[in-house]
C-alpha cells in the first residue's frame, strides 16, 4: 500500500489540476475558442475522476472507523 501522505498529495494535485483546467476552459470560452475550451473541460473532468477515485480509496481504507490518522494534510484534502 502506498504511503498515506503520498495518496493524499495525489488527491490534492489532481483536484488542483482539475480546477486549473476548468479555469483555463472558462478563459478560452470567454475568448470564443470553444473547441479548446471543450478540450480543457474534458481534461478537467479526467482529473476530477481520478481525484474521486483516490477519495473513494481513502474512504475505503478508513471504513468509517477512524483508522486513518487525522492531520493537517488530511483535513486539507
Amino acid at each position: 500500500m502506498e504511503d498515506l501522505e503520498t495518496i493524499i498529495m495525489e488527491l490534492l494535485v489532481n483536484a488542483g489540476s482539475a480546477r486549473s483546467a476548468a479555469l483555463t476552459a472558462l478563459q478560452l470560452a470567454r475568448k470564443g475558442d470553444f473547441v479548446a475550451a471543450e478540450q480543457a473541460m474534458a481534461e478537467s473532468h479526467e482529473f476530477v475522476k481520478h481525484a474521486h477515485k483516490i477519495q473513494t480509496q481513502l474512504i475505503g481504507m478508513d471504513e468509517g472507523s477512524g483508522k486513518l490518522p487525522v492531520n493537517l494534510i488530511t483535513v486539507h484534502s
